[in-house]
């Protein structure tokens, strides 16, 4: 049985524990959601919420048909025949060309021989699109990822400019035809079966050789491992639950503690300036008596004094973000440089031990060290050479990591620094101007910059900033990554967000200068000698200006008390769909781990086994390992979850294992042999799981200059019929290998005569134009009989 990603979320939703789980709706309803940035998940999540939570919960039906789906498609789709026509480099024709692989009507395997130009490939990928939906020489051709099904495939395969609902190409099979214009398996059963890895070309080597196999990006061996069976989506989504849980999401705290400090302080305001307004009427009262006014004197003087005072404070912010997003930009490169080594810390002391190793390999026979070496003197000295240069290399690339990492954390630092001492100072001048009315508008705008900046700052930007600097214990490359990680979380502010809040501080520090001059210019006009019916008439418009700040105070202070209610309505909310997705991601874990025993435990044995098999052909003393590895928040360091895994250990002679990555141990050759077997193994692991057997085909992947190597091509070719026969043996193999070279054809001609192996037949592809007319179609194959001497069939190239 199949159950799709979608179906588990369903089934989930439906448990009785979840049944007041309103997380678990929202995600069973809309399971494509993007929530890996664990900042916006609440943003994302929470209109769905409190949209399905004002609903009355419904049951979900579990598709019937998924349970039987996959008994439709079981079956055996080894191919009897190809017809096409109007493809590539196929032209079109009434009666489609073909290729026969039977005899007696029953399919067989075969060994193609096609030159370049005779459509070879042309065939090959008709034949992979019709299964797969993906055409991988296409791929080859681009940096860009395509999807299944995607049109650049259609305009990959379309002869010239025709129209590609003209092309043809229909595999005739034990089990049923299949056409390139039907999409046969769907998608649900693609996912289970993984078609690609029965098509093996350059492009599934290329793409098999750039694996990681110790991370868990789309270019790693855990994506495949995954992708193949079927938990891709799965595993990201409790990554994405438990890097949620651990995130602290504290803008909401912080606004409404800037916010009430605000509401605060304008209470106080307002106070005096109520006090000021009854001043302002008793010195209209004196005035009107011709009585001096010794008060309002004196605070003309405290003005002038506050004036003074602010003034000395010349804030300012000297931050380039361009120039920031340039040095991140360099720092990326020269770290992918450095990250790419894989010598990093051990460097000096395995440059001075190389050192005086090559001081001592002149007194000796042998390797000074080991005294076992295989290498002469004169290698040896050439590899410990070629190392040091190496590390010295590596040394020039660290310390330029470093000059760079130490720009970035200062230019950090810097702005951080620029930032606390505005803030600073500006919560100080608050406390001294808030009694005064005339400093009323520099008042609010202080406070409301204040409240900006605060809710600003608790992003994670400013959050990972003040963690850069690391523990004690933290290494120079735990530093480099842990910045390489602080850039790649916070790329969209860097590059979108940080410029307009440098821009709003700039305009601050304007509007706080203007309005200081505005202050000193209405106190300067005070001061000046006028006439008492001027006095009082200045007066009374202050008293009325003060009347309109206290109105707009009050104003705020209500707006404030939304804007705090509101607040603290999110953080409720926050905490409320948090507890939920706690509860429910304890439910997903569970269904994780039983999903990834099923189906992974499978796959691990499987693809240990073979690659033990594979190594033991080789007489390799070395053994694949896969495994789960726990992965961290890289700002909490809680586990998130578990990656898969693989590694090559061997022993290094001193009864010490030693692990090494695939792409590491082996030469050019044998890895791309190893990149072969590892999707043959996961193709075996497919047909296990689905009782869905399809053709094995091999386009193209050994060449002439494999041929000094042809020992392990033909134990290759052996070893897939074996391991094939052994893993499947109610699904019998059909390989079609396809090359253009007459070594790797004699190869595979004498590794099936010496070894026996059954119904194999060997076959020269001609080109289009001197096809044999058949009854319904024009063969483009012409058999070889396997009994033939080499000399016979020589002669028919």
């Amino acid at each position: 049985m199949i159950k799709s990603f979608n179906t588990l979320l369903k089934e989930i939703a439906n448990l009785p524990e979840m049944e007041k789980n309103t997380i678990s709706l929202v995600l069973a309803e809309h399971p494509n959601l993007d929530i890996t940035k664990k900042d916006k998940f609440f943003e994302i999540i929470s209109p769905l919420y409190n949209s399905y939570k004002s609903k009355p919960r419904k049951k979900f039906e579990i598709e019937g048909e998924e349970i039987d789906l996959l008994d439709k498609y079981r079956g055996d789709y080894r191919i009897k025949k190809i017809k096409i026509s109007n493809i590539r480099g196929i032209p079109e024709s009434k009666k489609p060309y073909g290729i026969d692989l039977t005899e007696d009507d029953d399919p067989v395997s075969m060994v193609i021989l096609g030159t370049n130009g005779v459509g070879k490939s042309s065939i090959y990928d008709a034949v992979e699109y019709t299964i797969c939906r993906r055409v991988g020489e296409a791929e080859l051709r681009s940096s860009e990822k395509y999807i299944d099904n995607d049109k650049r495939f259609i305009e990959y395969l379309k002869r010239f400019n025709n129209d590609f609902s003209e092309s043809d190409c229909v595999l005739e099979t034990v089990k049923q035809n299949i056409s390139i214009q039907e999409e046969y398996f769907p998608e649900k059963i693609r996912k289970q079966l993984n078609p690609h890895t029965h098509f093996i070309s350059d492009f599934d080597i290329y793409s098999n050789g750039q694996l990681n196999y110790g991370t868990d990006d789309n270019q790693s061996f855990h994506h495949l491992v995954a992708e193949s069976i079927g938990l891709t989506e799965l595993l990201n989504l409790n990554r994405n639950l438990l890097s949620f849980i651990q995130y602290r999401r504290d803008k909401e705290k912080r606004n409404n503690s800037a916010l009430q400090k605000e509401s605060k302080t304008l209470i106080e305001s307002i106070v005096n300036w109520e006090k000021s307004q009854i001043e302002k009427k008793q010195t209209i009262e004196d005035l009107e008596k011709q009585k001096g006014s010794p008060k309002e004197d004196e605070k003309i003087k405290q003005i002038a004094e506050i004036l003074s005072r602010l003034k000395l404070k010349n804030y300012s912010i000297e931050f380039s973000p361009d120039q920031f997003t340039k040095s991140f930009e360099e720092y990326a490169q020269i770290f992918a440089q450095y990250n790419s080594t894989g010598i990093h810390q051990r460097g000096q002391n395995e440059y001075e031990f190389l050192k005086f190793g090559l001081e001592l390999v002149d007194k000796y026979n042998n390797c000074p060290f080991c005294n076992s070496s295989n290498k002469a003197p004169t290698e040896l000295k050439d590899y410990v050479s070629k190392r040091i240069t190496e590390i010295k290399d590596i040394g020039e690339i660290k310390q330029n990591l470093f000059l760079k990492s130490n720009e970035i954390n200062g230019s950090i630092s810097n702005l951080l620094s620029q930032i606390d001492r505005i803030e600073i100072g500006i919560n100080s001048e608050i406390d001294s101007i808030k009694e005064f009315e005339e400093f009323a508008e520099l008042s609010q705008g202080e406070l409301q910059f204040l409240s900006y900046s605060s809710k600003y700052t608790a992003n994670d930007f400013f959050n990972g900033a003040k963690q850069l600097s690391g523990g004690l214990t933290e290494n120079q490359d735990e530093k480099f990554s842990r910045l390489k990680h602080f850039e790649e979380s916070n790329t969209q502010f860097i590059n979108e967000e940080l410029n307009a809040f440098i821009s709003k501080i700039e305009q601050f520090i304007k509007f706080r200068l203007d309005k200081i001059n505005e202050v000193e210019k209405k106190l300067s006009e005070k001061s000046q000698q006028i006439t008492l019916i001027e006095k009082i008439s200045f007066l009374k418009k202050e008293i009325a200006d003060i009347e309109v700040q206290i109105n707009n105070a009050k104003t705020r202070i209500k707006s404030i008390e939304r804007e705090i209610e509101s607040n603290s309505v999110l953080i409720e909310s926050f905490q409320i769909i948090r507890d939920e997705v706690i509860a429910y991601q304890k439910i997903l874990e569970e269904v994780k781990n039983k999903e990834v025993n099923t189906a992974f435990t499978p796959i691990k044995t499987i693809t240990e086994t073979i690659l033990k098999e594979y190594f033991k052909e080789e007489y390799r003393e070395a053994t694949f390992l896969i495994d789960k590895k726990p992965i961290a928040d890289e700002d909490t360091g809680e586990i998130l979850s578990e990656i898969i895994v693989a590694k090559i250990t061997r022993n290094n002679g001193n009864s010490n294992e030693e692990s090494l990555s695939p792409n590491k141990y082996f030469n050019t050759f044998h890895y791309r042999m190893f990149s072969a077997m590892v999707g043959i193994s996961i193709a075996i692991a497919s047909r296990i799981k689905t009782g869905i057997n399809l053709p094995l085909i091999l386009d193209d992947i050994f060449y002439a200059s494999d041929f000094m190597n042809r020992t392990t091509i033909e134990r290759f070719i052996r070893h897939l019929f074996e391991i094939f026969k052994e893993y499947t043996p109610n699904q019998p193999l059909q390989l079609i290998l396809l090359t253009h070279d007459e070594l790797i054809f004699d190869c595979a001609n004498n590794t099936i005569i010496e070894n026996n192996l059954p119904k194999v037949a060997f076959a020269k592809l001609f080109p289009y134009y001197e096809a044999e007319e058949k009854e319904d179609y024009k063969e483009l194959l012409f058999r070889i009989p396997i009994e033939l001497p080499q000399t016979i069939f020589e002669a028919l190239r």
